[in-house]
């Protein structure tokens, strides 16, 4: 029994593939998506996890490639956060502060109030495991997520959206958060 921890690592393998696939299509605002743009690097890397994983063929990699690998892994974050303080240094401008109310407050109510009441009905009503009901709800309750940003930059997004929709919706999230992680352990029952 894997229990929590196996199904946030599902969840995230459900999440990267999504933002590998739907999410680029959404950022590059192409109307039909090539095959190309759908199989790319990330997509790649987690279906070939997975196949080495679940045939067994992981132990088939030598020592030397797991450990260069892990130590990439190990630096993804600290690049990733770089990469979004580098974007939101260079991005900050004036009429940045004046379109953060309007942008802000839409994202804040979207991905605060919609969304984790959307996610919570679904905790509640659909027939899954408490495991399963926990992480939808701490889910429900988090800010909009940041990798976003990079990809926007490097995609042809918008980061400037990218930035204000991640500050507005952390912010706001510092209460929200715990509210919504109460509020939803207590509707569903947990």
């Amino acid at each position: 029994d894997p229990g929590p921890a196996g199904l946030i690592f599902v969840h995230g393998l459900g999440v990267e593939i999504a933002l590998w696939t739907v999410g680029m299509i959404i950022i590059s605002g192409h109307a039909a998506p090539s095959w190309r743009m759908l199989v790319n690097g990330p997509f790649i890397a987690v279906v070939a996890s997975l196949t080495l994983n679940y045939t067994g063929g992981h132990v088939l990699i030598p020592e030397v490639v797991k450990r260069a690998m892990a130590m990439l892994g190990d630096c993804a974050i600290p690049m990733s956060l770089f990469m979004i303080g580098a974007t939101i240094g260079r991005l900050f401008e004036r009429q940045f502060l004046g379109e953060m109310a309007k942008i802000g407050a839409v994202s804040i109510v979207v991905r605060l109030a919609i969304i984790p009441a959307v996610i919570l009905a679904a905790a509640k009503f659909l027939p899954l495991p408490p495991e399963l009901q926990k992480v939808l709800i701490v889910q429900a309750g988090m800010p909009a997520a940041v990798f976003p940003i990079v990809m926007a930059r490097l995609y042809g997004g918008h980061p400037q959206t990218a930035i204000q929709v991640v500050l507005a919706t952390t912010v706001a999230s510092v209460i929200t958060a715990p509210l919504v992680i109460a509020l939803g352990m207590a509707w569903v029952g947990l």
